[in-house]
């Protein structure tokens, strides 16, 4: 695979479901707030692969969840985004392409390094 999409109306995946999918560079999902990480639902290696995230049905972005998505270059968000956690885009240094509505009350070192 090189895409997947979810619809929105996913309310949870489960832990390791995309571990493996090395050709993986576009993925579109909601983050659930019981999801730490994106590595939780992913290894590593496709966390670095992906190029391209969009985010939807969601309100809430975790600290860290998409830490060392080195490749990611667009990432896009739901307008339903309220908050975004600290260091949610940590060491995603590619990130070209940055687009969410500004609906957010609440953003915290999202983007350090």
């Amino acid at each position: 695979f090189k895409a997947i999409i979810l619809p929105s109306t996913v309310s949870k995946i489960g832990n390791n479901v995309f571990s493996g999918c090395s050709g993986l560079k576009t993925i579109t999902l909601p983050v659930s707030s019981s999801q730490d990480k994106l590595s939780n639902i992913c290894d590593e290696n496709v966390v670095k692969a992906l190029s391209k995230i969009t985010v939807t049905n969601s309100q809430n972005i975790p600290n860290s969840y998409f830490e060392n998505c080195i490749n990611l270059s667009t990432l896009t968000l739901d307008t339903a985004i309220q908050t975004i956690g600290s260091y949610a885009f940590k060491n995603c240094s590619n990130l070209d392409s940055f687009n969410f509505v500004s609906t957010a009350t609440q953003i915290q070192f999202a983007l350090a390094r």
